[in-house]
């Protein structure tokens, strides 16, 4: 609580005061800093691009800020769905403690903790609602997620300024939605032919919702559409990689086909400059198709560019990416559970760092396991736990349905070039495909 941070600021000043040998940050610091903060945390729970700028040392077309403001943007959202976002968007908090502040060399970082109402159990409660009063749903909810992260600013003049968060595209994973259906839609406005809008009379008791009915033709459909809202960003990608974008297939064998595909996040001198990962599949309960996962910037115009290959097994859909540069470079192991939700999480870390004894360059490697519910790189494992790990994965391999590049001898997903590819396509070539199995 902010209260809480205040005390820990006073009294962590009170002691720096009294200690005549020693050095620490100046109560006006670290009130500058807890102003940013402030003004940063405002500036997320408003969706307020332009504010959050001003707090930061960025300018408006630097990619970390391109980044976020792709994060505040809802303008491609149906009213109704902004309405959720901007709702889940209010509820975020940042949580510090002021003693924990480090500052050093006209630098500071700060651990933080983002807290924010859990919304999948909102959206839960929409879609048993059949939608029903946005506020509602947000009033039965008292769970909340945390997610980690963390803050650097920089001096300027008096002023502090961030030049680095992390974590905030966990915070703001609610918004992969694309829309939910507004229920308020008036018998006299253009009807989707898919909903059914006949008016429950007053006074009979609602029933139980249920599922709504729907022929394989209505499901091939609305995947259609998803496509073709998104086929100009999908076809940025195609352009700018050169490379084929999208795989329609039935991963978790439920009847109905789920979509995979690459659409551009933001954009330097009018071509893609990275792109993230979707999955959509057909939600039965809410009639409707709904991105599940999503993993950004997986491919990008800088350093190697970013590599990726996603597979599955029986049960699983795991998706392996790397990226970095030659000092820095890791390779994420995530699996999902064909229920979508994260069941493990594997980073592998490589550097090649100077050894000034030799006068020779050597590689180090680092392995770590995430905790699924912060999704925070919490535990470091040893080499054989990681490779035993994420080998049995790569062992129950069934089929690949993405890939960028092929893996080479040296690494361990080199196992996976056995495993059957379904190659990726084109956007319009998935289109036609989809188009031609309602046709037959």
């Amino acid at each position: 609580m902010k209260c809480e941070r205040v005390i820990s600021a006073v009294v962590c000043l009170a002691v720096v005061a009294g200690c005549t040998a020693c050095t620490g940050p100046s109560k006006k610091d670290i009130q500058a800093i807890e102003d940013t903060i402030e003004e940063y945390g405002d500036a997320l729970r408003d969706a307020d691009a332009e504010a959050l700028l001003e707090t930061t040392n960025w300018d408006d077309d630097d990619k970390e800020y391109l980044e976020v403001e792709s994060l505040l943007q809802f303008d491609t959202q149906g009213e109704y769905a902004v309405k959720y976002i901007e709702g889940v968007a209010d509820t975020i908090t940042i949580d510090y403690d002021s003693d924990d502040i480090e500052i050093k060399d006209g630098k500071a970082t700060i651990k933080v903790t983002y807290e924010i109402i859990d919304w999948e159990e909102v959206l839960d409660i929409i879609f048993m609602n059949n939608g029903g009063q946005i506020k509602d749903a947000f009033e039965e909810v008292e769970d909340t997620v945390k997610i980690k992260g963390k803050i650097t600013l920089v001096k300027d003049g008096k002023e502090w300024k961030i030049t680095k968060v992390t974590g905030l595209d966990e915070v703001f994973a609610f918004i992969d939605l694309k829309e939910i259906q507004d229920p308020d839609i008036k018998p006299t406005e253009p009807l989707p032919t898919d909903v059914d809008v006949t008016p429950t009379p007053t006074s009979t008791p609602t029933p139980a919702p249920t599922a709504p009915a729907v022929s394989y033709a209505d499901v091939i459909k609305a995947a259609i559409q998803v496509l073709y809202e998104d086929q100009e960003l999908i076809e940025d990608v195609e352009y700018a990689f050169d490379m084929n974008s999208t795989n329609v297939y039935d991963l978790n064998q439920d009847g109905y086909p789920e979509l995979l595909y690459l659409a551009a996040d933001s954009y330097m001198d009018g071509e893609a400059f990275d792109a993230d990962l979707y999955l959509w599949t057909y939600i039965p309960s809410a009639g409707k198709y709904m991105c599940v996962l999503m993993q950004r910037d997986i491919i990008y115009m800088a350093a190697d560019g970013g590599s990726f290959i996603v597979f599955t097994t029986d049960k699983e859909i795991v998706i392996t990416y790397s990226g970095g540069e030659e000092s820095d470079y890791h390779t994420d192991t995530v699996v999902y559970g064909f229920d979508w939700n994260c069941i493990a999480h594997y980073r592998r870390d490589e550097r090649l760092e100077y050894e000034p004894i030799t006068q020779t360059y050597l590689y180090t490697y680092d392995y770590h396991e995430y905790d699924n519910e912060t999704n925070v790189n919490d535990k470091e494992i040893t080499e054989n736990e990681y490779y035993s790990a994420v080998s049995g994965y790569i062992n129950d391999a069934k089929y690949v349905v993405a890939s960028n590049y092929t893996p080479q001898t040296n690494e361990i997903e080199y196992g996976l070039i056995a495993v059957p590819e379904f190659p990726m396509m084109y956007c319009y070539e998935a289109i036609e495909y989809l188009e031609s199995s309602v046709e037959n």
